[in-house]
C-alpha cells in the first residue's frame, strides 16, 4: 500500500492519472473476482460480467484522462484571457462624473491606505471633475496619474509621491 501511495504523489500528468486510476481498479475487480463469491456461472453470463467490468474501465479512463487534460489546459486558457495581475493593480468604475477628491477617498479607503493632497492644492484641483468610466493602473501612483488624463473642462496638473509602504501624497504645481 505504501508503494501505491509514493506513486500516486508522483502523478503529475493527465495520461499518468489515468493510468493510476485503470491500475487501482484493475487490483479491486481482480481481487473481487478471486474471492470466489460468485456462484457457478454460465460461459454467456460470465462473458457479460467481464465485458461489463472492461467497459467499466475504459469509461473511467477516459473520464479520468479528459477530466487530466482540462485541469492540464483550462489554466493555461485562462491565464492568456485573464492575465495576473500586480498585486497593486486597482480598477475603480464609476457610473457618473465624479470629483478627484471623492476618487481618492474611496481608493484610500479600498485600499487601506492613506492618500494626502498637499497644501499647494488648491480647491479648484479638490474639485476637478472626472468623467465616468472605469479608471486603473498597475499601481495607486500611476492610477492617480491618469486620472488628470480624465479631468473634464479646464485640465490640472499635479504629480504623485509615494512616502511610504502605505502612504501617497498629491503634490500640485
Amino acid at each position: 500500500m505504501g508503494n501505491i501511495l509514493d506513486i500516486a504523489a508522483r502523478v503529475s500528468t493527465p495520461l499518468a492519472l489515468g493510468g493510476l486510476i485503470v491500475g487501482a481498479l484493475f487490483l479491486i475487480f481482480r481481487q473481487i473476482l478471486a474471492m470466489n463469491i460468485f456462484p457457478q456461472l454460465s460461459r454467456q453470463l460470465g462473458g457479460k460480467i467481464i465485458i461489463k467490468i472492461i467497459n467499466t474501465f475504459l469509461t473511467l479512463a477516459l473520464v479520468a484522462i479528459i477530466l487530466g487534460f482540462i485541469s492540464y489546459v483550462l489554466p493555461t486558457i485562462m491565464n492568456a484571457y485573464y492575465p495576473k495581475l500586480d498585486r497593486e493593480y486597482v480598477n475603480v468604475g464609476t457610473d457618473e462624473d465624479q470629483t478627484l477628491e471623492n476618487i481618492v477617498r474611496a481608493v484610500a479607503l479600498g485600499q487601506n491606505v492613506t492618500i494626502n493632497f498637499n497644501p499647494n492644492c488648491d480647491q479648484a484641483t479638490r474639485s476637478a471633475v472626472i468623467e465616468a468610466g472605469d479608471h486603473e493602473g498597475n499601481s495607486i501612483k500611476e492610477f492617480l496619474e491618469h486620472l488628470k488624463q480624465r479631468v473634464k473642462g479646464q485640465s490640472i496638473d499635479y504629480t504623485v509621491a509615494q512616502e511610504g509602504e502605505r502612504r501617497y501624497e498629491i503634490n500640485c504645481r
